[in-house]
């Protein structure tokens, strides 16, 4: 047996609060606040066989390809917009092989 598949693009959102720990001198500066962010999981496609060797043996495999590549960066926005922080990512699409009997 032969199986191709592949998933979308997810979006994903997140909403929280900032808790920062800061000596006194910038406590004014850095206080606790909400913040937001935003991902666009990457692309998966997955290629797959199975073999039925005997009535109790079933071989497979498997192969994987995440485009982790199209993750640049993660922005950070929170309510104080002096803040803003992007993360910058330089992530590699991976292959994952996988085989079982």
């Amino acid at each position: 047996m032969l199986t191709l598949a592949g998933e979308e693009h997810v979006a994903l959102r997140f909403r929280g609060r900032a808790d920062f720990s800061v000596p006194k001198e910038f406590q004014s500066q850095l206080t606790d606040q909400d913040v937001k962010t935003s991902l666009l999981l990457p692309h998966t496609f997955t290629l797959g066989a199975s073999h039925k060797v005997t009535k109790r043996l079933l071989l497979t495999l498997e192969a994987t390809v995440t485009t982790w590549s199209t993750l640049k960066a993660i922005l950070l926005e929170f309510a104080d917009p002096s803040l803003k922080a992007t993360l910058d990512r330089q992530w590699q699409d991976t292959v994952t092989i996988r085989a079982a009997g």
